[in-house]
């Protein structure tokens, strides 16, 4: 399955063909995976990997549990795999998932293609060169 972020119609439709009877805890709403896409791609940004390297990353959004701690059991949310194509993003994967009490929402970024790895490991080196050298200045 592929569907392009950008057709919110498909997406709800197949979030609720997955989900079935669930509501409560599910994801329902396509302004929550959105803004969760929009500060992905702010992290993504400000962290200095270049937009070219973010093709194949996978970002896995995970629904939260019920706020009450006092509610004992598990219950049924929703788990989503979004992956960035050359210009948009694509959902690849939509599951239903556990939830638990207390258990926030939660976005993760997968980066997965070496490219991406590369563009990530590049970019903190160059961050440790550029502390170590302030440093070093800071100091004569």
């Amino acid at each position: 399955m592929t569907v392009n972020l950008s057709n919110p119609i498909k997406i709800l439709a197949t979030i609720d063909k997955t989900a079935g009877n669930a509501r409560a805890h599910t994801i329902t709403s396509y302004d929550f995976i959105a803004d969760n896409i929009k500060e992905i791609e702010k992290s993504l940004k400000n962290s200095g990997i270049p937009k070219t390297a973010w093709v194949g990353i996978v970002v896995r959004i995970h629904g939260g549990g019920p706020v009450s701690r006092s509610y004992r059991y598990k219950v049924t949310t929703t788990e989503l795999l979004l992956k960035r194509g050359a210009r948009d993003w694509f959902l690849t994967d939509c599951q239903k998932a556990d939830g638990y009490p207390g258990q926030e929402s939660t976005a993760q970024i997968v980066f997965a293609p070496e490219s991406t790895k590369q563009a990530a490991v590049k970019h903190a080196l160059e961050q440790i060169y550029l502390t170590v050298r302030v440093d070093t200045l800071a100091t004569l």
